[in-house]
């Protein structure tokens, strides 16, 4: 096995392409035109949906905006995931491989048995101006003389806890290298720059996003969800307390104790009975009132592979693991392979 490293979606697509790779887990536009048309008896590519891919905002003060970002607020929090526009960043950012959201509750469509009343509760086309205009307006935010929405009201400083007068804006950081993260990044922030949410956007190298993730430096990003068909993974990754799993997920410091006892009965619970769906209905109250994390699309597990040299490969008839390179299953794909 070799396991080679390319410091972008472009180059690993190049090597595709030249068969220099058998396998890779990247977005490529126009697939059928880029890669299946160079070799279709051999060339290949499964996307099903596996995960929700959110806008995961830093809700801590000590964010590197943290004294200008209002994501402190859940109003504020709550406007920002209406006003995007979900549609735009899968027919553009994702190439339509990924489908918009279309649940407040975060659930994938892999639990979408377990949805209840949060189904369809999204607009996918994002809010109008005046929409956000009425909910920015009622949370206790005003426009300042150059458009921009800043902290008026004693209800907005006591929810942000910043000053009046102080502008809320933060920004959006992402890797250069996923092409299709970086157009969402960009995006998102003129979408809301539109309806007068001052939001930037920042490129970073992945190895940087990486070590930002891990020490809470960042104001967004937009990341991939834990996935699978249970929704605890799901709601553990983004709702756990950091003390509780080492700082290892919920890079958010999202931190609420209704969630946590949830998130102990979701545990105890068995996947089909009322006390299951219960609890998942408090989760999704949670995510949709608080907004730890906007969902935004449905993440497609990318899998790209050739069957010039080997065949054995995961696909829609035969479902054995997850599909892509981006997995614990790895291991097990390996096992499968056959040489051709």
């Amino acid at each position: 096995m070799n396991i080679p490293y390319f410091a972008s979606n472009q180059a690993a697509t190049e090597a595709l392409i030249a068969h220099q790779l058998d396998w890779a887990g990247n977005d490529i536009p126009q697939i059928t035109a880029t890669y299946i048309r160079n070799d279709p008896a051999h060339n290949h590519y499964y996307y099903p949906a596996g995960s929700t891919v959110t806008l995961w905002f830093n809700v801590s003060p000590s964010a590197p905006d943290g004294r200008t970002d209002c994501l402190g607020d859940p109003a504020f929090r709550r406007v920002v995931s209406s006003a995007i526009n979900r549609q735009q960043l899968s027919t553009l950012g994702e190439t339509g491989f990924e489908a918009p959201a279309t649940s407040t509750s975060g659930l994938s469509p892999l639990q979408f048995s377990f949805l209840g009343n949060f189904a369809n509760n999204i607009t996918k086309s994002g809010s109008t101006a005046s929409q956000v205009a009425a909910a920015m307006t009622a949370a206790g935010y005003t426009l300042n003389s150059s458009h921009w929405y800043q902290v008026t009201s004693p209800k907005a400083q006591a929810a942000t806890g910043l000053p009046a007068g102080t502008v809320c804006q933060f920004t959006i950081q992402d890797p250069v290298a996923y092409s299709d993260y970086a157009e969402d990044m960009l995006l998102i922030s003129q979408e809301l720059r539109a309806v007068h949410i001052k939001v930037s956007s920042l490129g970073v190298a992945t190895g940087q996003w990486n070590a930002n993730i891990a020490t809470r430096n960042f104001d967004a990003i937009i990341r991939w969800g834990a996935g699978g068909d249970n929704p605890y993974a799901q709601y553990e990754n983004w709702l756990d307390d950091p003390a509780n799993t080492g700082g290892s997920t919920n890079f958010g410091s999202y931190i609420n104790p209704a969630a946590q006892n949830d998130l102990v009965s979701l545990a105890a619970a068995r996947p089909g009975t009322a006390a299951f769906q219960t609890t998942v209905n408090k989760l999704a109250t949670i995510m949709t009132t608080d907004v730890p994390v906007a969902p935004i699309l449905y993440g497609a597990d990318w899998d790209v592979y050739s069957t010039l040299h080997f065949t054995g490969w995961v696909t829609a008839q035969n479902q054995y693991a997850y599909p892509g390179p981006a997995s614990n299953s790895i291991a097990y794909v390996v096992t499968k392979l056959k040489k051709a």
